[in-house]
């Protein structure tokens, strides 16, 4: 991509610009800014600007072999490593970076790895890359990409020219979404724009638009009432989700299936403020007093009750997905936690 094609981050193209230009080019460069903010893509685009054949007002071409190979990330002279993969980034990921950066270019002006994640890199790694930082091969440059200064080590962003990515406006979002997938509609953009901090990445990466749009609008609707805990409504759309946890159990779903229960936790948030932390659980508890104390039949209790376990069941599961990279587990015990919970409450709107 090129810079000129960049959505929402015209500061920062304009001072990569005026580095091409005055041919000051750093060795190193940390460019920080929230997920999904656009950090890969300008850092991609710069290398295809330093390395382009045809560069026309400092943006590169687009066009050439180079600019091509590089926006598939299939280019031999830049590589991309990352803190987010199983492996995780290193000593040994430092070690591989610091050797490969050091060989000779085979035809280009630069030699550029771009490392994402780079907070997650691990301390042993981290001083290990601070080495190929204070003494970098001529011709080379290194692109840390991470959310905030603060998780790199002080002599680590000490070696580095600073490039600081603002968070993406709702409107840049949205001009960016349709670009890529014109089944985004306004709804889910609003919904996810709120829910995932504008990040676009992680947007892109979910399924199910509609379901989740429709799901959104029901759950909104629901929990606007302090006794959303009794509606049958409520029931229904646990049962829905306890459906979507079985077939989330191809890894593809994941994003969607965490996308819900967000959504879900959210609305909790929003309309009840809850806090949605480890207090959840007391928080929930409360609300039931707080009906109870309202002289609320036995068996409105014992659907409140219910339904705070199905709750504290879906938080424990986001938590749980977010810990482990496989979700199968976590989803499988939702699953039939969900069943089961779900027969209860038959049982309860039945008598």
């Amino acid at each position: 991509m090129k810079f000129s094609e960049i959505i929402g981050q015209d500061k920062v193209i304009e001072i990569l610009k005026s580095f091409i230009k005055s041919k000051e080019i750093a060795n190193s460069y940390a460019f920080y800014g929230p997920k999904g903010c656009g950090k890969k893509t300008t850092a991609l685009a710069f290398a295809q600007s330093l390395n382009c054949k045809n560069l026309q007002d400092f943006d590169s071409c687009g066009l050439c072999d180079s600019c091509r190979k590089i926006e598939k990330e299939t280019y031999e002279d830049v590589a991309l490593f990352s803190a987010k993969k199983a492996k995780g980034f290193n000593i040994e990921t430092a070690k591989e970076v610091k050797e490969w950066i050091s060989l000779k270019t085979s035809k280009s002006e630069y030699k550029i790895a771009i490392i994402e994640a780079a907070e997650g890199i691990t301390l042993e790694a981290e001083n290990c890359l601070l080495k190929t930082l204070e003494d970098p091969p001529p011709n080379s440059c290194v692109i840390l990409l991470a959310t905030s200064p603060n998780q790199l080590l002080p002599t680590v962003n000490s070696r580095c020219v600073p490039i600081f990515f603002k968070t993406l406006s709702e409107k840049d979002v949205k001009k960016i979404l349709s670009k890529i997938n014109s089944n985004f509609n306004e709804d889910f953009i609003n919904i996810a724009y709120e829910l995932t901090n504008a990040d676009v990445e992680e947007i892109i990466k979910i399924e199910n638009i509609e379901f989740i749009t429709k799901t959104s609008a029901k759950l909104n609707d629901i929990f606007k009432d302090k006794l959303f805990i009794f509606p049958p409504k409520f029931m229904e759309i646990i049962t829905k989700l306890s459906k979507l946890a079985q077939d989330s159990l191809n890894l593809s779903q994941k994003d969607s299936f965490l996308f819900i229960l967000k959504i879900l936790l959210y609305n909790l948030q929003k309309n009840l403020e809850l806090m949605i932390n480890d207090r959840l659980v007391d928080k929930l508890n409360y609300l039931k007093e707080e009906i109870n104390n309202e002289n609320k039949s036995f068996e409105t209790i014992k659907c409140i009750e219910d339904n705070i376990k199905i709750i504290e069941e879906i938080y424990n599961c986001y938590n749980d997905i977010n810990k482990f990279a496989n979700p199968t587990s976590a989803l499988t015990v939702l699953a039939i936690k969900l069943s089961d919970l779900i027969k209860i409450k038959r049982e309860c709107y039945n008598n």
